[in-house]
C-alpha cells in the first residue's frame, strides 16, 4: 500500500507537469528513428520536434517511455500497461 501512495503521488506530480507545458509529449505520427540502445532502453530521436525520448518494455508487456521538450524545460514520464489504464480528464 506504501508503494501505490508514493506511486499515486508521482503520478499526479509528473501529471500536473505535463499539463503545464505545451505538447510535451511526441505526437505518434512524429518521425522517430532508433538512435541508441543502451541496457535494454531503447533511445530514439524525434525528427519532427528535434527531441530524443527513451524507452524500455518489460517482459510483462509493461512500457516506460520517458522524454524532455525541445527547451528542455519539461519533461514526461510514461507508464504503459496492457492490463491497468488509468485516465485524467483535464
Amino acid at each position: 500500500m506504501k508503494y501505490a501512495a508514493i506511486f499515486a503521488a508521482a503520478a499526479i506530480s509528473a501529471y500536473a507537469t505535463v499539463a503545464a507545458a505545451k505538447d510535451p509529449v511526441p505526437a505518434s505520427s512524429d518521425n522517430f528513428e532508433i538512435y541508441s540502445e543502451v541496457e535494454g532502453w531503447t533511445v530514439y530521436a524525434d525528427n519532427d520536434s528535434g527531441t530524443c525520448l527513451i524507452e524500455k518494455v518489460f517482459e510483462s508487456g509493461n512500457v516506460m517511455q520517458m522524454g524532455l521538450t525541445k527547451n528542455q524545460k519539461h519533461g514526461y514520464l510514461g507508464v504503459i500497461s496492457p492490463t491497468c489504464v488509468v485516465q485524467f480528464d483535464c
